[in-house]
């Protein structure tokens, strides 16, 4: 049989896709080539214009005239299909391959599937023998554990099938395709080869749950061939089982502390299946500057020091950085992982870890609160204030007026700063409340605003507060608009 190259206008198979999917192409429909003739809605064509023509400049003509275009990959399939040598094999009648037929009367093209297959020549076929499934559960497996399984399948198309790529969902899974011969016998393939009608082949899929968390565990491989409704898709899924398993929660909170405050809590970590096993600390290098301590303790220990269950006793502070503390902290155990996914590369035995996150919420001897302040949507010239306190959390007495400066959000002088002023009220219980007031924007302001208030406490630990503000001012704000923000 003669075939020969052709190659599908741009637009062409930006209308095939779409129709395909039931969408429009990105941007609206995609245009046609200049050498096509559509037939208007409701309006008779000859024939020879039911049909969009292939443009007759030779391909190494156009990759010459446009080669960055066609480097980018607008002629590149991913599933590696490349349309500029695409062979079609002649239809019935001598009608040109390369023409896409139209409905005559809609202008719209026909059968996109059908259009699509016949383009793309989706002719080769590959089906689950009898008896298989394209799920395989695995059920409970041990966290660390690799299962594997094979698909077995038929090449049953109408022609050869062509296996361009085999994708598996994550870094976890692993597969590849054998073909099996008539004897029984096992062998390699590469791939874009062609798997004969009636060829059995396997496609042996491998799924490492190693780092996966407890609970439930899926991966998908698909594979991409010259099968209409390709890829195809298989999936494996399990029920993962944790090795050890800290209690109350591996993510501990310690609450809200001060700088100067030290917060102690302990959780418990076990083997799910009871065996003993030893854990020490593996902190890192950054272990010694973090104010975090731990102490390890054997609930059980038999003569080696090993025990089925370890307290961990976690110490915080004092000298916590203020603001939202969130410290990762790693112990290791000398249970091995029976299938690692990333070796040690001394090639030493590699063990189960054990991660901590402590958490805590840390403020200063002085905060204020909130600590941001939104005026929301003002008009030029309109007055409203927000509250702030601030509040004293030693023996510490907060004076009743403190010195109070507006900068920039970043540095600098505050171009606003005659539109605001404070006021204090009085302190009781170690706290003061501050208003901080906008007086009036200027008229010529269109725009947003902010920056950042500081109050100089006083205070041994710390000199001053900061609080930052902003806003955003329109003039053609109704009056009665809501704002946004603390206080009124």
């Amino acid at each position: 049989m003669m075939r020969k190259e052709a190659r599908v206008p741009e637009g062409i198979l930006c209308l095939l896709l779409a129709a395909a999917c039931g969408q429009e192409p990105k941007g609206g429909p995609a245009p046609l080539d200049k050498s096509a003739e559509v037939p208007a809605p409701n309006t008779a064509a000859p024939a020879s214009s039911t049909a969009l023509e292939a443009p007759e400049e030779p391909v190494a003509a156009r990759s010459e005239l446009a080669p960055e275009r066609y480097e980018a990959g607008l002629d590149q399939l991913d599933a590696g299909v490349d349309l500029s040598r695409l062979e079609l094999a002649p239809a019935a009648g001598g009608e040109d391959p390369t023409r896409v037929p139209l409905e005559a009367e809609s202008g719209q093209i026909a059968n996109p599937l059908e259009s699509l297959n016949r383009v793309f020549e989706m002719k080769g076929g590959m089906s689950l023998l009898e008896g298989e499934q394209p799920t395989k559960e695995f059920g409970t497996v041990r966290q660390g554990e690799v299962r594997e399984h094979v698909f077995r399948f038929v090449s049953d198309g109408e022609e050869p099938l062509i296996v361009k790529a085999i994708k598996p969902s994550c870094g976890c899974t692993k597969a590849e395709i054998k073909l099996l011969s008539a004897s029984g016998d096992v062998l390699p393939y590469e791939k874009g080869a062609s798997i004969p009608i009636g060829q059995e082949f396997q496609l042996l899929t491998e799924a490492s749950t190693d780092g996966k968390g407890p609970g439930a565990f899926g991966a998908q491989v698909s594979v991409y061939s010259n099968a209409p409704g390709s890829p195809y898709n298989v999936r494996l899924s399990a029920q993962i089982e944790p090795v050890l398993v800290i209690e109350p929660d591996h993510q501990l909170f310690l609450g809200q502390i001060t700088t100067v405050e030290r917060k102690e809590a302990d959780v418990t970590v076990y083997s799910k299946r009871g065996e003993r096993f030893s854990l020490k600390e593996d902190l890192g290098p950054l272990a010694a500057k973090r104010p975090i301590a731990l102490e390890l303790a054997p609930e059980n220990p038999d003569a080696e020091g090993k025990s089925d269950r370890w307290k961990v006793h976690v110490i915080a502070g004092p000298g916590l950085e203020i603001g939202m503390v969130n410290a990762p902290l790693q112990l290791l155990s000398d249970l091995p992982i029976p299938n690692p996914k990333y070796p040690n590369p001394d090639g030493s035995v590699k063990c189960y870890p054990v991660m901590i996150a402590v958490q805590a919420r840390v403020m200063g001897l002085v905060g204020a609160e909130p600590a941001f302040v939104s005026f929301g949507m003002v008009r030029p010239g309109q007055a409203m204030e927000r509250a702030v306190r601030i509040e004293c959390r030693d023996e510490f007495q907060l004076p009743g007026s403190m010195p109070v400066q507006i900068e920039g959000l970043y540095g600098g002088e505050f171009p606003y700063a005659q539109s605001f002023a404070t006021e204090f009220g009085p302190v009781e219980a170690g706290r003061v409340d501050l208003k901080l007031k906008l007086l009036g924007l200027p008229k010529d302001l269109n725009g947003s605003f902010g920056g950042i208030l500081k109050v100089s406490v006083g205070h041994p630990s710390m000199a001053e507060v900061s609080v930052r503000f902003s806003g955003v001012c329109r003039p053609g704000t109704p009056a009665d608009a809501p704002t946004s923000g603390t206080g009124n």
